[in-house]
């Protein structure tokens, strides 16, 4: 019977032998280099990679397309299934970025142009660098204006889009018929997926906490196994995305690939498995130059967003943890009558976790995670707010107050569940 998480499955204390049921392939399954596996074999794409190419420029589509023709004509590209659906779910971030991106320039283009009013100086007039100066302002005035014009109408634009951009377009007409999809029922995937949870075997168990228990990345799993086993070739799965449960990471860099991954899909297939970057990808097919820079930009970039957004967020969250553990520790007594959080750190770092939070949200397609700060985000509010009142309040001393302080208990009481939950989550590998 498959576990859940109220039926967990009892661990086996011969898990080894399961996960690695012919120890000789440990010593046989030798993959050789990227770049020798490059030459004959499948590419799998991830989600992230789908949504990474409306990042690049004009030139690179182009050089993108022909590698994708290519691939498509010899039958060597591949997307799961489950990777267009979440693709589906995500794409629009991608124009939730260009939107906001633009309508932030709208509150921050040029300030005001003066008038000549504004520079009247008759000390100055007989000076050819003061007439030169006044007979700019009405030129820099009608550039503003058609930068501002320009502006909105793309703003429009972009509220009617139809995703009939180049990526969108080429998308449409190359990868729709190299979607793929495994074979299991839903529930063969849910006991496999109890399984590898209860065994800590990858992929998906480091997502345990996530509302679908990690099962995404497991059902792409199952289709690239099934994929392999069918062609009978080496696959490179080609993906940018933070997979924690997929990788072997040292001092925050990939070095390789999960062994109990390599080892599941030389078992099944005979043949060798491993993830690569895009920029990896596209220096392996022959693109120009400049699109591998721009891939590796793209890469670094995320890579830099994500870890510094992560620790941001996480940094902020202990702190406002300390310091309402800390006034949950207290016996309730004050001179005063008012018993409130006295840290005077209390509102910039809930304004800080607000801003951290909305940055999370851009960059990390997570779910789960971004519940888990929504919901933080709610009780900090509330706690901010009632913490202000009983700060008025004791000043004022009209009131007792214990409404509030009530309030403010219950409100930190939930927050510390919440937090114990997140940091759990957190721990466990998951973005």
């Amino acid at each position: 019977m498959a576990g859940s998480k109220e039926d967990p499955l009892e661990y086996d204390k011969f898990i080894l032998r399961q996960t690695f049921p012919k120890p000789e392939d440990v010593f046989t399954c030798i993959p050789p280099k990227i770049s020798e596996l490059s030459g004959d074999c499948l590419f799998v794409f991830d989600t992230n990679i789908l949504l990474d190419s409306y990042k690049l420029s004009e030139s690179s589509i182009n050089d993108i397309e022909k590698i994708f023709r290519k691939l498509v004509k010899n039958d060597r590209i591949f997307i799961p299934a489950q990777v267009v659906r979440e693709f589906g779910r995500n794409r629009s971030t991608a124009l939730k970025d260009v939107f906001d991106l633009l309508h932030n320039q709208t509150s921050n283009h040029p300030s005001p142009i003066p008038n000549e009013a504004t520079f009247r100086c008759p000390m100055l007039e007989h000076s050819p660098s003061y007439k030169a100066l006044i007979e700019s302002i009405d030129p820099l005035k009608n550039a503003v204006k058609e930068y501002k014009k320009c502006l909105k109408t793309l703003l429009n634009e972009l509220k009617d889009w139809s995703w009939t951009d180049r990526v969108s377009k080429l998308y449409a007409e190359l990868l729709v018929d190299r979607i793929i999809d495994h074979s299991k029922k839903d529930d063969e995937i849910n006991s496999d997926l109890e399984w590898r949870i209860t065994h800590n075997l990858p992929p998906g168990y480091k997502d345990k906490t996530k509302e679908d228990r990690g099962v995404g990345d497991l059902i792409i799993w199952h289709t690239i196994l099934e994929l392999g086993a069918k062609s009978k070739k080496h696959t490179l799965f080609v993906c940018n995305e933070e997979k924690p449960d997929w990788v072997i990471r040292s001092n925050n860099e990939i070095i390789g690939t999960r062994e109990e991954l390599r080892q599941e899909y030389f078992r099944v297939t005979s043949n060798y498995f491993s993830l690569i970057s895009y920029s990896t990808f596209l220096s392996l097919m022959g693109a120009e130059k400049d699109t591998v820079n721009q891939a590796e930009k793209i890469e670094e970039l995320e890579s830099l967003d994500f870890v510094h957004v992560q620790q941001r967020v996480s940094t902020i969250l202990q702190m406002l943890n300390e310091i309402i553990s800390k006034y949950l520790s207290q016996s309730g007594y004050s001179a005063t009558g008012f018993v409130f959080i006295r840290d005077n750190r209390l509102t910039e770092l809930v304004s800080s976790f607000r801003r951290a939070r909305e940055k999370y949200d851009a960059i990390i397609y997570s779910t789960t995670g971004n519940n888990f700060l929504l919901e933080m985000e709610s009780m900090l509010l509330e706690i901010q707010s009632l913490n202000e009142q009983l700060g008025y309040h004791e000043v004022r001393m009209k009131r007792s107050g214990e409404r509030e302080m009530s309030e403010l208990r219950k409100y930190c009481s939930e927050f510390k569940n919440v937090y114990d939950r997140w940091e759990q989550w957190y721990l466990a590998g998951s973005p």
